[in-house]
Parts: structure tokens; sequence; C-alpha cells
């Protein structure tokens, strides 16, 4: 039970750090755009080193709503930096998701 309280608590503790990270380079973002695209990679890399290091310890066990929903949230983010990039190289975004729908 204890062991859970901690593992409880150091979660808790590891979100609240990712939102300061979030909150100070929000700030930045606002001057220089490729920033975000670099910070978003770097959130993807913290998170499959977070996973990896779950995984290894066996704390697999999220619920499978919570995985298909990390997995759409993966992909909407996706979509949105391809759609800075686009933008970037002045493209219209919208020509081009319309192309890529089914």
């Amino acid at each position: 039970m204890e062991a859970r309280t901690e593992e409880v608590e150091e979660k808790r503790q590891e979100e609240i750090e990712e939102q300061r990270l979030r909150e100070r380079m929000e700030v930045v973002v606002e001057e220089n755009p490729q920033l975000e695209i670099e910070e978003e990679v770097e959130e993807d890399k913290q998170r499959q080193r977070l996973e990896i290091h779950r995984h290894l310890q066996g704390e697999d066990r999220q619920a499978p709503a919570q995985k298909i929903h990390e997995r759409q949230t993966q992909a909407g983010r996706e979509v949105i930096s391809m759609q800075r990039s686009l933008v970037a190289a002045h493209i219209s975004p919208t020509l081009v998701l319309f192309k890529l729908s089914p």
C-alpha cells in the first residue's frame, strides 16, 4: 500500500514538473515557433523513455481506453505539427488535409 502511495506521489511530481516546463516553454515559443516543434519532439522522446522505464519495471498496466486516448492525442499532435510545417512552407494545410482524408 505504501509503495502504491509512493508511485502516485512520484507520478504527481512528474506531472507538476512537466506542467512547469510547458509553461516556461510557452513563453519562449511565442518568440520562435520552430521551438514548439522541437519541444514536441523532446516531449515524445521523454514519453517514450518513461514508457520504456515503466515497462521494464512491470508497471505497464494502463487501461486500454487510456492507451487509445494517448495514441489519438499523439496522432493529433502529428497533424498539428504537419500543419505548422506546411504553413512555414507557405502551403495551405486545409488543402493537404483534404487530400489526405479518406
